[in-house]
């Protein structure tokens, strides 16, 4: 059941990082954590002369490295999982990020779009929207946004307008994490409404221009204070 499994955890490509370490870390965001117990034996059968710890809760929010934890437990390396912030750190433990590779089944797929055009209040035809994919569901983004395009009736001249033309967006439509759906908001250019589908946490919801804003720059101050 596991080794179905490898191409999340992006096991091939962690051969030349891991090699021959003696210790690594491994943090995974909340999005992968009921695949925890595999990823672990996925990476002990792969590398079975390196000892792997998981780290289950992070001192922060779930996006920081959590580099304390990794030397508590004698890590000489730390394999990150999930979405991470980039804020410089002072360390020189090596760190592994990867967004990973959340499954997506056709009818889990057909099914998030179905509720997400039913949370959408604006009528599609004939407006421009553009769809953006989230990392850990981008190995699937065609597949993605051609059912996006299927349900929401989205021709052909109308979908995913150039940069230039971002100002003319009717409909922004994310599909991915929250936390993707905050960042990308605070640096786009004018639109008239969000719509955010999120599988993962069966989050489905559309707002404003304005709403969307506000509620992208409360998030953005919520991961702030939980930084410190």
């Amino acid at each position: 059941m596991c080794e179905a499994q490898r191409e999340m955890f992006e096991i091939e490509a962690l051969r030349v990082q891991i090699g021959e370490r003696d210790a690594v870390a491994v943090q995974l965001a909340g999005m992968f954590m009921d695949h925890a117990e595999c990823c672990v034996k996925l990476l002990e059968k792969e590398f079975p002369t390196t000892s792997f710890y998981l780290i289950q809760e992070t001192k922060c929010a779930p996006c920081c490295l959590d580099i304390v934890t990794a030397r508590i437990v004698g890590a000489d390396a730390l394999l990150h999982y999930g979405p991470r912030c980039h804020a410089p750190q002072r360390h020189s433990l090596a760190v592994y990020s990867f967004p990973g590779k959340m499954p997506l089944p056709d009818d889990a797929l057909r099914e998030a779009v179905r509720r997400g055009k039913e949370a959408c209040l604006l009528e599609t035809r004939n407006k421009k929207i553009l769809v953006e994919v989230s990392p850990e569901y981008s190995h699937r983004s065609e597949t993605i946004k051609t059912e996006i395009r299927t349900a929401f009736r989205i021709d052909a001249e109308d979908e995913d307008p150039p940069s230039d033309e971002l100002f003319s967006v009717d409909l922004l439509v994310l599909f991915g994490r929250k936390s993707s759906y905050s960042s990308f908001l605070t640096t786009r250019n004018s639109f008239a409404a969000a719509l955010h589908i999120d599988p993962s946490e069966g989050s489905f919801f559309y707002s404003t221009e304005t709403a969307t804003r506000r509620y992208a720059q409360r998030s953005a101050l919520v991961e702030r204070a939980k930084k410190g």
